[in-house]
């Protein structure tokens, strides 16, 4: 838009349109000045009530075609005096009135009962009338992998989910919205009756348990992203008073299985929203580790709310002891935090967390090989092949100058305080070790002196050799404190094969490297965890953290920020013309009460009145849809295109005067 075209217009006249209702504001060439609820950008019509008091647009008509004056009806709703309505001229004729509140009716964390994909599932299992009273139930997201799902399942291809939720009054309901962080791909029913898919197949076909989505799609939320939306505009078509159930089947789109998840969020835009209850209960559940006088936790309110609870550390004693707490609170918002006075958190292991590099080598770089002659036949990331959820391990095989193929990793160093390393390794019968050939770890701690870094000590772990169990992953660990005149540890993961056989190899995965740990053997330590609920839906499972960890929770949207909830609009059955017409605002009689010519315009340009409902007709280059004109800049129209009177180029001897219109 080139804003030098466009000529300021200095407003001094005062002329008023008597009408009750006016055509306020218009654009025709919308590209991004404003969206509608499908993140669309259609041309839009704002209609002002200039009337003393509230108006029913259900008595009202816009049209383009002054023959069909009734070619558009506003619906049944009430616009307040000196009240803004946005229409949008989009062609996709919804007229399900617009003015009320998004309400969540089964939120985050809710309890689902599901079942993993199988032939056995019936064909109305996504039916009300089907009892899923034996089917597991967990709080959503469900899944594995990526460390994002309240309730961890076994790798599957697919996973089948059900909530019932209750109606009261179906014509309190305008439309519904499915917020939905997901991978791979799903199709949603409600009361049996598919409403959308996505990434799975074309709408209304036959899906089984055993087919795959179609494409790879990584859930947003745990990146720090807003799940995706889905808005349902004919909810009303699908629900009935009373009970009703929302069904999911979501699909996986590798067999290698390396993650899969489902959080649906459902809300209502409600005419008339129901009342919250005063108060919401929020429960705190904590399990404890093997060290429980280590934990503590703060429940505060936040941005207006005065409300504080807690439990110092010392006065939770029991290991591995679940202990609850539940509040009634005012509604708002709350932050929890919980802390551990050694610095290990309490759901993972003994000890303060060293970070090691790619420690499930999942990725690439972070580890160094010794000796240098290591090269791509000695190693591979196998895929497929890893401990626990990780997909990849570190496979060694083959020979080297040494006999021995090492990677190794140098790492920080707490002096004077126990060190911990574990690290998981196996070999499989395809290619198994052979005699003589054996897997272990080695804790080193480097000094440095006049002539360099030199070997303080070295500490190994327990090792596999060709008589340990095949296919099974295996633990190594060792502890040693780390000496005085350390700078610097390394952590070595070595295949000895010191007869140079070509065969025989080992896997290496998730190594874990700690500090500051109670105990030489921290095998004997459980981990603990920690679940915070409202209103008995799971919004926090937690204790992966070292000192503290705090969460901040709302207790009607849970997460304030995770839901970007966008009213619905108004939408006509026709669109504007980019090239300038007349739209026509008619009663019920069909009496042409306020008719605006929107001329052609630049795009993202407005045409309407300078002040609500009067003053001379201007454009905008800042439009208010919604809002009030009566602050903004309106102009008069727009200036011809400069003329220059040499044409462009490099110039020579040229002179300059300089004059002033009073001179």
């Amino acid at each position: 838009m080139d804003f030098k075209k466009v000529i300021l217009l200095s407003v001094f006249t005062n002329f008023i349109v008597p009408q009750e209702l006016i055509i306020n504001e218009s654009m025709s060439k919308n590209t991004s000045a404003v969206l509608d609820e499908d993140g669309f950008s259609p041309d839009w019509i704002e209609i002002y009530n200039n009337h003393d008091g509230p108006l029913n647009m259900g008595n009202y008509y816009l049209s383009d075609d002054i023959t069909i004056l009734d070619k558009w009806q506003f619906p049944e709703g009430i616009l307040n005096n000196d009240q803004h309505l946005l229409v949008f001229a989009s062609n996709k004729d919804r007229s399900l009135w617009p003015l009320g509140e998004w309400v969540p009716v089964i939120n985050f964390g809710a309890n689902w009962t599901y079942q993993p994909g199988s032939i056995s599932i019936p064909t109305n299992w996504n039916t009300l009338d089907f009892d899923a009273a034996d089917w597991p139930e967990g709080p959503s997201g469900i899944g594995y992998g990526d460390d994002d799902d309240m309730t961890s399942i076994d790798p599957v291809v697919s996973v089948y989910m059900r909530k019932i939720f209750q109606v009261d009054n179906v014509d309190n309901i305008v439309h519904g919205l499915l917020h939905m962080d997901y991978d791979d791909g799903f199709i949603v029913f409600v009361n049996g009756i598919e409403i959308f898919r996505k990434n799975l197949g074309i709408f209304g076909s036959e899906v089984l348990f055993d087919q795959y989505a179609e494409t790879n799609v990584e859930a947003k939320i745990y990146q720090g992203l807003k799940p995706e939306k889905f808005l349902i505009e004919n909810i009303q078509n699908y629900i009935s008073e009373g009970d009703n159930v929302l069904a999911l089947q979501v699909h996986n789109a590798s067999e290698n299985l390396n993650d899969l998840t489902a959080l649906p969020i459902l809300s209502f835009f409600y005419i008339d929203p129901p009342l919250p209850n005063e108060t919401a209960e929020i429960r705190i559940s904590i399990n404890t580790d093997t060290y429980p006088t280590e934990t503590s936790w703060s429940l505060d309110g936040l941005n207006g709310i005065t409300y504080f609870q807690g439990e110092t550390a010392g006065s939770m004693n029991l290991p591995n002891y679940n202990y609850e707490w539940s509040y009634n609170v005012q509604h708002g918002d709350f932050r929890f935090t919980i802390m551990d006075t050694w610095g290990d958190g309490i759901c993972c292991e003994d000890g303060v967390p060293i970070e090691v590099y790619n420690n499930d080598f999942e990725s690439d770089g972070g580890w160094s090989v010794w000796p240098t002659d290591i090269n791509s036949s000695n190693w591979i990331q196998a895929q497929g092949e890893g401990h626990n959820d990780s997909y990849k391990s570190l496979e060694l095989f083959g020979t080297t100058s040494t006999g021995y193929v090492a990677f190794w990793q140098e790492v920080d160093v707490n002096i004077g305080e126990s060190h911990y390393l574990e690290v998981y390794a196996k070999h499989n019968g395809n290619n198994p070790m052979l005699p003589g050939q054996s897997a272990y770890a080695i804790i080193e701690f480097w000094g440095w002196g006049f002539f360099g870094p030199y070997l303080i000590s070295q500490h190994n772990t327990n090792s596999i050799n060709n008589d340990s169990q095949q296919n099974t992953w295996h633990k190594l660990s060792a502890s040693a404190i780390a000496p005085d005149d350390a700078v610097n540890t390394h952590v070595v993961i070595i295949f000895d094969n010191p007869n140079g056989a070509n065969n025989g190899s080992v896997f290496f995965d998730d190594v874990i490297y700690n500090t500051n740990i109670h105990s030489t053997n921290p095998s004997f330590y459980s981990p603990g965890n920690y679940s915070i609920f409202v209103d008995g839906s799971q919004v926090i499972n937690g204790g992966s953290f070292t000192s503290s960890n705090s969460d901040t929770i709302n207790t009607i949207n849970f997460f304030t920020d995770l839901l970007d909830f966008q009213d619905p609009y108004l939408h006509t059955n026709f669109k504007i013309s980019s090239r300038g017409e007349s739209i026509f605002l008619s009663d019920q009689d069909l009496n042409i009460i306020d008719s605006l010519f929107i001329p052609e315009m630049e795009q993202n340009l407005s045409f309407g009145y300078q002040n609500d409902g009067g003053g001379p007709l201007t454009l905008f280059n800042n439009p208010t849809p919604e809002e009030s004109n009566n602050t903004s800049q309106g102009y008069y129209g727009y200036t011809s295109e400069p003329i220059f009177s040499d044409s462009g180029g490099f110039k020579e001897n040229l002179a300059f005067t300089k004059t002033h219109p009073n001179n």
